[in-house]
């Protein structure tokens, strides 16, 4: 072969590279493609079944019989009209009326100190369901059934505390990278009733599915993007220990004393502090509950439907 033939042969080369090149990135991006539609479907998958697993008994029974008879449950959601559709999707619990709600003299809309600055919290954050009660000295001296009835409560599930827990085994960020990991507060403000019993264990767990779910949106987003950066790890189950934090730290990061807790003014979605709610107040008949007030002897009583939409709380099953 001569040289002209070898450099013919090499232009000719390198000429088909030149094709297979932009054929070989497009299968890449084809591909890469792909695996992120397979990604995404996963994480859309996972939220469903985490949605599943957080929906109350009640509204998986309607989302069950309206599979099995479409035309009464089309009719239904054409008569029940579109703030109950609305309040369906959500899984949220109906409304009760504050007309309704018990009052007497113990209730004491004060003029001066926490009662008026909290109550015009709420309305400026667009509560329009909630009262607060200044009860008797002797409250947590008496029976719940004796607070319930202070409160006018269906039950005694509907009085709700609030718990300041905090993550021991916290990572902040990651080792190799350096960037922070998502969803992983130090602290959770766990707002149950006063008849459940806090499981330390299941809330470890519904804390790591929250900020498994959105490490993978972000890593999916990423991708949809192009970006070089490397994909956000997933913090092992270790990484999740609760316990209850010093009242201290817990009067420091949120400005209430023990029995006085309220979730109003707290810096829910915050990277140190979030909102918690057990996704028992979902069922609860009524549709309200009733919180610390800010003051030992100051209640709060409002609706979960308009709490869980103003206030954006973690829900979860997190009780034993």
């Amino acid at each position: 072969m001569t040289m002209s033939d070898a450099a013919v042969a090499a232009a000719s080369q390198l000429a088909e590279q030149a094709v297979q090149q932009p054929q070989q990135q497009q299968e890449e991006v084809q591909q890469r493609q792909l695996a992120l539609l397979k990604q995404i479907a996963k994480l859309e998958s996972r939220l469903a079944r985490l949605s599943q697993a957080l929906r109350p008994p009640a509204a998986a029974a309607a989302a069950a019989s309206s599979k099995t008879k479409p035309k009464q449950a089309s009719a239904t959601a054409a008569a029940s009209g579109s703030d109950s559709a609305a309040a369906s999707s959500e899984q949220l619990p109906d409304d009760d009326d504050p007309s309704r709600w018990w009052d007497s003299s113990s209730y004491v809309a004060d003029t001066a100190g926490v009662v008026p600055r909290l109550s015009a919290l709420a309305d400026s954050l667009g509560f329009t369901k909630h009262r607060f009660y200044r009860v008797r000295a002797s409250y947590y001296d008496e029976s719940l059934e004796a607070r319930r009835d202070m409160l006018g409560l269906p039950s005694t599930t509907h009085l709700f505390k609030a718990v300041v827990m905090e993550n021991t085994a916290r990572r902040a960020q990651d080792e190799v990278t350096g960037r922070p990991h998502l969803a992983n507060p130090r602290f959770v403000a766990v707002l149950t009733s006063y008849t459940e019993k806090l499981h330390k264990e299941s809330l470890a767990r519904a804390l790591r599915e929250v900020h498994v779910v959105a490490t993978q949106r972000a890593n999916a987003e990423a991708a949809a993007t192009g970006s070089a950066e490397p994909s956000r790890p997933f913090l092992p189950n270790k990484a999740f220990n609760l316990r209850l934090a010093e009242e201290s730290v817990a009067v420091g990061l949120t400005g209430y004393s023990h029995n006085a807790m309220t979730p109003l003014g707290l810096a829910a979605g915050s990277d140190e502090l979030v909102l918690l709610l057990s996704d028992t107040a979902l069922r609860l008949q009524g549709g309200s509950v009733a919180f610390g007030g800010g003051e030992i002897d100051v209640k709060w009583r409002t609706s979960v439907r308009e709490f869980v939409k103003i206030m954006k709380p973690m829900v979860a099953r997190v009780v034993a």
